[in-house]
């Protein structure tokens, strides 16, 4: 699986182009990653989400884990392909994305471009209940290891708050592995 890549920008268009070694990637990207990248020649890190189709592979950018955690969720909905939910990732940020399928919000949903009311009531359906993880506290969060702690205290049943303030705490939590974490966040 290919989940991170880091390499030097050379484009950016409709995708954006990355060198990794001299293997050049495009990538599509929300219009959110597309604000957060570097100038041109600089070196950039995105998570990175593989569709392999019959004819074709679609390489996916993010600059959060966060924002390709509900990329994922939103693709594991009936009827939202890859390019739907990055086109929904780029209506609103993720934590205001996130706020609106929680509170079966169709109107908001369905003000974006290419969703209906029919397919915003069935993302709103679908994963209500499932986006506890992705907050404004989360965000603020770096590191995929630092997500996936307070995913973990949260499923022991620690609020959300609470577990992102435990593991922001960490010293130098971004280096640490998701074991000592979770381990560091109980303790706290």
């Amino acid at each position: 699986m290919l989940s991170k890549i880091q390499g030097v920008l050379v484009e950016a268009g409709d995708l954006i182009s990355i060198n990794v070694h001299g293997l050049t990637l495009d990538l599509f990207v929300s219009r959110y990653t597309k604000s957060q990248l570097p100038q041109f020649g600089s070196t950039v890190s995105l998570f990175t989400h593989l569709v392999i189709r019959e004819n074709e592979w679609l390489l996916f950018g993010f600059y959060l884990a966060v924002e390709r955690s509900l990329f994922r969720q939103l693709i594991s909905v009936s009827g939202v392909g890859p390019k739907l939910a990055l086109a929904i990732l780029s209506g609103y940020e993720v934590p205001v994305l996130a706020t609106h399928i929680e509170k079966k919000n169709i109107l908001a949903l369905s003000s974006i471009s290419g969703i209906g009311k029919k397919v915003a009531e069935r993302i709103a359906l679908e994963l209500h209940g499932k986006l506890f993880a992705i907050s404004q506290e989360q965000v603020d969060v770096q590191g995929e290891n630092a997500h996936d702690a307070i995913r973990a205290l949260v499923g022991l049943g620690i609020r959300l708050s609470e577990a992102t303030k435990k593991i922001k705490s960490i010293p130098n939590y971004q280096q640490l592995s998701l074991e000592e974490l979770i381990r560091e966040g109980l303790q706290k």
